[in-house]
């Protein structure tokens, strides 16, 4: 779910999100999956309190017991939406400096948790395809008209790394809600 995390690290956010981690490390869990608005106010510190509690909880990204773990985790609109940042207590010059919005999305993802990202990212576990769809939105667009994923890199992730033949199960992740799907027929809007 959308952990929303702040930027003090003892703060119930934080720490509910590592209670979430050691959960799923206790009973073995391959990967995690967290489809978007990992800060609240898309704040770079905030992105990094996730890599780190990640890391404290999974180093190296392995449980105790030596077995691998694996990030399932994409940018929803708190992370890259510049909306929020405005609602921070922040000055302009702390704003386009600490917000993942105002910096690259990309470099900041890659310096927070060690790994390359794309707008679309495949990883496997366990023999099962993982199709993660980062959100991509314009910090200047606040009603969210323009969010979405990118369709060209979509393809070329599902052309790269055909869905398994059935009935072997794939999975697909994205933030905004589908239409028609968990969140009604409202969710979606017209996409």
């Amino acid at each position: 779910a959308d952990p929303h995390l702040e930027t003090d690290l003892e703060s119930a956010s934080c720490r509910h999100l590592e209670d979430a981690f050691r959960y799923f490390e206790k009973r073995g869990a391959d990967g995690v999956v967290m489809p978007g608005d990992l800060t609240t106010w898309g704040l770079v510190p905030q992105l990094k309190n996730v890599a780190d509690i990640w890391n404290r909880v999974f180093p190296g990204g392995r449980r105790q017991d030596g077995g691998t773990v694996e990030k399932l985790f994409v940018y929803g609109d708190h992370d890259v939406g510049g909306y929020m940042q405005d609602r921070a207590p922040l000055t302009d010059e702390q704003r386009k400096a600490w917000t993942i919005p105002w910096n690259d999305r990309k470099a900041q993802w890659e310096k927070a948790f060690g790994e390359p990202w794309n707008p679309v990212q495949v990883k496997e576990v366990k023999g099962y395809r993982f199709y993660l769809a980062h959100l991509l939105m314009d910090k200047d667009d606040p009603d969210h008209r323009q969010a979405g994923v990118d369709l060209g890199a979509l393809e070329a992730a599902f052309a790269a790394h055909p869905p398994p033949a059935a009935p072997t199960p794939f999975f697909y992740v994205q933030h905004l809600i589908l239409k028609g799907t968990a969140g009604g027929p409202a969710a979606g809007g017209d996409k």
